[in-house]
């Protein structure tokens, strides 16, 4: 997370940091290897692909950062129409929506 940095996480977890003001995403460093970010949430609510509006001064509290070491993994092959292996392509992969909406 630009603008800020992880000051002080305490024995029972819960953590405090300072931001700079602004839309901010909260993202898990390289410093973790093998813990992925699952999931952030703000009061209840899935934040994690809008991101925060940190405004200045303000306490924010009820954010929930959940961590897995449980690592996802896809593969794959990508063909044309007469079914030969493409070369040059991307792909674009989504999460279901937990509503159950792809």
């Amino acid at each position: 997370m630009g603008g800020g940095g992880l000051n002080k996480v305490n024995d029972d977890f819960t953590f405090e940091m300072k931001v700079q003001p602004g839309q901010r995403l909260i993202r898990l460093g390289p410093q973790a290897p093998g813990v992925s970010l699952k999931a952030v949430r703000l009061n209840g609510v899935d934040v994690t692909d809008f991101g925060i509006d940190f405004r200045p001064n303000q306490d924010v509290t009820g954010l929930e950062v959940e961590l897995t070491t449980q690592q996802s993994e896809l593969s794959g092959m990508v063909t044309d129409a007469r079914g030969q292996t493409v070369k040059d392509y991307s792909v674009v992969v989504f999460a279901r929506d937990a509503r159950g909406r792809s």
